[in-house]
């Protein structure tokens, strides 16, 4: 497996095209690592939502996960970094 880095977000085409993301809630951990065409997903106490770009609210659906352990294929995934600020 490549190096585990922490994300804010990954979303994902899951098959039939039905748009996917996990997000950390406040206090929880979402780590990202990619190696050869594939992203493994590990977290705890994250949001996983289904039908992001549904026309209104009500048509997402939400469900608050304890634990995340997922693989999902690259060229189906975007993945937001968790930047670190450098202060000097």
């Amino acid at each position: 497996m490549g190096e585990c880095r922490n994300a804010e977000q990954v979303a994902w085409d899951a098959p039939a095209g039905v748009q996917m993301s996990l997000t950390p809630e406040e206090g929880g951990s979402l780590q990202v690592a990619v190696e050869n065409g594939v992203v493994t997903i590990t977290g705890e106490r994250c949001w996983h939502r289904q039908g992001e770009q549904a026309k209104s609210d009500s048509k997402v659906r939400g469900q608050l996960l304890s634990t995340v352990h997922l693989t999902v294929l690259t060229d189906r995934c975007l993945i937001t970094w968790k930047s670190v600020g450098i202060s000097g």
